[in-house]
């Protein structure tokens, strides 16, 4: 008996809505104001949609919410569990589909339509070689990076791993700086400084070590880094940029503890209230009890 994919029955819930709403393709598109390969490729189960998505669908159609959201919640574990089984290779980008007036849709496929340029940058990220974050030798040029855990913080147990199949944080550096009088500047070594600074601010941490670090590096024309990084924040949700910001702050004398960010109250600031702590604690395990790869 063939295994239940639940991104086909996300797919197919998606086609019975359109039908109850008797809307086809097109129709759909124009009422969620989305292309019309979008919706082909939701309702053919061709990748998960974004809850962006799902949302516009659900609202054209007149349908619910939520029981798409939850297929698209099981969809996603599942596509995780496939990537962890070491029987199945991990799944490549899921491409975006257009139609050129002679095939249908989902069977041409252009490597040059903007989001599989955007989808091929971040996936070259997430199968690059993990390295460690100490002792990297400097190099130039810019591009994105994903930091990955490794070590014995309970915290992060979930995600720690050695194979590095879910990043804490995901972060990218342009050619561009800028001085104090806010005219822009060509930085040297953009990239390897971002992961120096990076690797000094973890250092300093009260429980967390750099050298427990890796992380996954990609140089790449800049035109591309905003894009790669926000795919693969939307592959990964990495808990330092959804519910733990602030690695990556650069206060100037600041020293009111409202003026600190997340990260800095739970792994920098000395003598923070044992119940802000809890706070932040709790928000971290529930996001890694949905989103942490790592075996147990």
């Amino acid at each position: 008996m063939a295994e239940q994919d639940p991104l086909k029955d996300l797919g197919n819930a998606i086609k019975h809505a359109m039908a109850r709403a008797r809307l086809g393709v097109r129709q759909t598109a124009n009422r969620a104001d989305l292309a019309e390969n979008t919706i082909t490729n939701a309702r053919g189960g061709r990748g998960v949609p974004a809850e962006t998505t799902l949302a516009a669908i659900a609202l054209a159609c007149g349908t619910e919410l939520k029981p798409l959201l939850h297929l698209r919640e099981a969809a996603v574990e599942h596509r995780r569990g496939l990537a962890l089984d070491p029987a199945i290779a991990t799944p490549g980008p899921q491409w975006t589909m257009t139609a050129d007036g002679r095939e249908a849709p989902e069977r041409h496929f252009n490597p040059l339509h903007r989001d599989n340029l955007i989808r091929s940058v971040a996936y070259a990220l997430q199968t690059a070689d993990p390295v460690p974050l100490v002792g990297m030798p400097r190099f130039e040029g810019s591009g994105l990076f994903s930091l990955y855990y490794v070590g014995p913080n309970d915290l992060y147990r979930p995600v720690s791993d050695d194979r590095c199949r879910t990043p804490l944080y995901v972060g990218s550096a342009t050619p561009l700086g800028t001085r104090r009088d806010g005219s822009l500047v060509e930085a040297p070594h953009p990239l390897w400084n971002r992961l120096t600074r990076y690797r000094r601010r973890l250092d300093g941490a009260l429980d967390l070590k750099a050298e427990d670090f890796r992380v996954r590096y990609l140089l790449t024309d800049d035109l591309f880094i905003h894009g790669a990084q926000e795919q693969t924040n939307r592959d990964h949700r990495p808990v330092w940029n959804v519910v733990l910001p602030g690695i990556g702050s650069m206060r100037a004398g600041t020293t009111t503890r409202s003026r600190y960010s997340p990260w800095e109250i739970l792994h920098e600031l000395r003598g923070a209230p044992e119940e802000e702590l809890s706070a932040l604690r709790s928000k971290v395990q529930q996001h890694l009890a949905q989103n942490g790869s790592a075996s147990q």
